[in-house]
């Protein structure tokens, strides 16, 4: 509801000192409870925030149980609402001790869903819907060639077509980095003198 978003961007606000009074105390305690109270709907954000709070120790008492208590709590509640850093942060509580979620890191991404489309495309012999979905993958900066060696496992593709199209997709994702950085380009000795 509006009123939640009015919270959490309130909570923001005390955050980052603007329009109220800074003073650290102050703030921290606005914050606990702007971010309580919008995590009490299921603010996602809101939760993940809290959680950052007890794994800092702001707001709240320092006790290892609590704190361990209160993370777990929060990050899971946030990573259910589809929160992919408190997945993280989960997984990390888990790997230091309290089990391992990292597979669900990578299951759960936001790629996945279109690593999953472009490969139904390619099993469906679809190979322009499959390409548009690869390159899509390759200029948010995923690598999706070991995507091609899975086809080749599966006997969907020769070797020779393996090679090609890992090439290809090696090359799109060159691309999209030479269009996103255009100052990482060789400039020409021309160019060159004319930024001087």
């Amino acid at each position: 509801s509006g009123h939640v978003l009015a919270l959490y961007h309130l909570a923001q606000m005390h955050a980052q000192g603007l329009g109220v009074m800074r003073s650290c105390t102050t703030a921290v305690e606005s914050l606990y409870k702007y971010f309580s109270l919008a995590s009490q709907s299921g603010h996602v954000l809101a939760l993940y925030h809290l959680a950052q709070m007890h794994a800092q120790g702001l707001g709240v008492m320092r006790s290892c149980t609590t704190a361990v208590e209160s993370l777990y709590k929060y990050f899971s509640l946030a990573s259910q609402s589809g929160q992919e850093l408190a997945l993280y942060h989960l997984a990390q509580m888990h790997a230091q001790g309290l089990g391992v979620l990292f597979k669900n890191v990578c299951e759960r991404g936001a790629w996945a869903s279109r690593l999953m489309t472009a490969h139904s495309a390619w099993r469906a012999r679809d190979s322009d819907s499959a390409w548009l979905q690869y390159r899509a993958l390759a200029e948010r900066g995923y690598e999706s060639p070991f995507t091609f060696v899975f086809l080749h496992d599966k006997s969907f593709v020769s070797n020779w077509d393996v090679y090609a199209i890992t090439l290809f997709a090696g090359l799109i994702a060159l691309l999209a980095y030479w269009r996103r950085l255009p100052e990482a380009r060789p400039q020409q000795p021309q160019q060159q003198q004319q930024q001087q």
